[in-house]
């Protein structure tokens, strides 16, 4: 069980991307807080987890609000004493394009998923912080060191900086000079 015993908070958790990982994390051993404005939905999720053997609590709540995540954040460290995972999964989309949507659906979009984003990560990020439950078993550790060697070994070159000389042949071929033409 990967996460066994780990605090995960999942925004949009009532439906869809949240609602499928709540589902996963809760199988691998989390306790989830699912976050979401669809009572019915969340109620439903948190069923199945609960049915499967698995511990969820539920906050309805707009994902937009300050107000609402800082006390969404809150609740979840008063219940289990702080966060380990979060994903934010809320999001929303109200079609259209550029020239037929209206600024408030616009505002909307842009709140949910852009700043609900925001805030729990701001609330949650400081539990987190402080509260740090790095896999410490020798295979997690090695599994890590093998993680990292992988992400050198595959890295794409950095551009070069416009001061130093290129580490690598240029694929443009070079302009004619004005003697060859």
């Amino acid at each position: 069980m990967k996460l066994k015993d780990r605090v995960a908070i999942v925004t949009g958790g009532a439906s869809g991307i949240g609602a499928a990982s709540a589902r996963l994390f809760a199988a691998e051993g989390a306790k989830l807080a699912l976050v979401d404005q669809d009572n019915v939905g969340l109620g439903q999720v948190a069923a199945d987890i609960e049915a499967a053997g698995g511990s969820a609590i539920i906050i309805p709540a707009d994902v937009s609000s300050d107000a609402e995540a800082r006390a969404g954040v809150d609740r979840v460290i008063e219940k289990w004493g702080r966060v380990d995972v979060l994903l934010t999964a809320a999001g929303m989309s109200t079609g259209g394009t550029v020239d037929t949507i209206e600024e408030a659906a616009w505002d909307r979009t842009f709140a949910v998923n852009v700043k609900g984003t925001y805030l729990w990560i701001h609330y949650a990020i400081k539990s987190m912080i402080e509260n740090p439950r790095a896999p410490s078993s020798p295979s997690a550790r090695s599994s890590r060191s093998r993680a990292r060697a992988r992400m050198r070994r595959t890295s794409p070159p950095r551009a070069p900086s416009p001061r130093s000389p290129r580490p690598w042949p240029s694929i443009t071929p070079p302009r004619a000079s004005a003697s060859t033409r």
